[in-house]
């Protein structure tokens, strides 16, 4: 059934718009569950600068040079700490992570995480094969000369065909 032209639309139709438009109203249930599972973009970056700040989870997987990789989680630390008073005491003038402090942290936090799943993977390499350089480059040649002689091998039995 369809509605005649600058006709009302059937009950139903006009029913199930009613409590759809009633449903996403400012006030309903779904806003205020969000807001609240919302987190403060601010506890993101607290966690990561407890994990790699001293005795943090990742601290261990820093490297020491340079220095700042393994100061930049206590510094952040020290700077979100002082927002958050600054916030409950109502201060004017809150204390705001600096933009370089901010890039630093999510770098060595990834840095942290990626060398503490290489750590979890193992090396890359196989260990050491030969005891000498001389003795590896004696087994490089033969690898090699196995090599060649199958590439020529190779070659003697494949003719090409004529066309």
């Amino acid at each position: 059934m369809t509605d005649p032209p600058g006709g009302v639309p059937p009950p139903e139709k006009e029913a199930a718009a009613q409590a759809g438009t009633g449903a996403a109203g400012t006030g309903s249930k779904q806003n205020e569950q969000h807001k609240q599972s919302t987190t403060d973009p601010r506890d993101h970056l607290v966690k990561m600068a407890l994990a790699v700040a001293r005795d943090g989870e990742l601290h261990e997987f820093l490297p020491k040079q340079p220095q700042w990789y393994r100061r930049i989680g206590g510094r952040a630390l020290t700077y979100l700490a002082a927002q958050r008073v600054a916030a409950k005491m109502d201060t004017s003038a809150p204390v705001e992570l600096y933009s370089l402090d901010r890039h630093r942290l999510e770098f060595v936090h990834r840095l942290a995480l990626a060398r503490r799943r290489g750590a979890e993977i193992g090396p890359a390499y196989p260990g050491v094969t030969h005891g000498s350089l001389p003795e590896a480059r004696g087994a490089l040649s033969v690898a090699f000369d196995d090599i060649v002689t199958e590439m020529h091998t190779y070659h003697a039995t494949n003719h090409r065909m004529a066309a």
